[in-house]
């Protein structure tokens, strides 16, 4: 098990995020509900209850260097996406923040997508963000 003592995994690799133009977690206070968000976070914890229609929605919980957030995914991503969402230490999803609650505290993004090229082991991004440039059209 891997332990950080200094700073967050996440911002090992900032700068190749910022270029992608990412938000962060305390960025999704000051963003409307329903606006489309980019953003990548360290999988902390999944959660698959049991539904009504007995279709299996995964609740997540990610976190970044400046906090954690939640993540809605349903069957429809799960079926494209599932063996990375299950892999990856880190995760970069586009998704639909939902801003509930008094005055809009609870929030929580439904994933529409996860962005591969942005997703896997902390190591692989690592490399990764040394030649970002090339990453284009995520």
């Amino acid at each position: 098990m891997d332990v950080y003592c200094r700073h967050h995994p996440i911002s090992g690799i900032r700068k190749m995020l910022d270029a992608f133009h990412i938000k962060r977690a305390r960025d999704l206070r000051r963003i409307p509900s329903k606006s489309r968000v980019l953003i990548t976070g360290l999988l902390i914890f999944f959660h698959t209850p049991p539904t009504r229609s007995g279709k299996r929605v995964i609740f997540a919980t990610l976190e970044d260097e400046t906090g954690l957030f939640d993540l809605v995914i349903l069957p429809h991503v799960q079926s494209r996406w599932a063996r990375v969402i299950y892999e990856s230490e880190i995760l970069t999803i586009s998704g639909i923040l939902k801003r509930e609650g008094f005055k809009g505290l609870s929030i929580s993004i439904t994933v529409e997508r996860v962005i591969e090229k942005l997703s896997g082991s902390l190591e692989e991004l690592m490399r990764k963000g040394a030649v970002f440039p090339r990453l284009k059209g995520h």
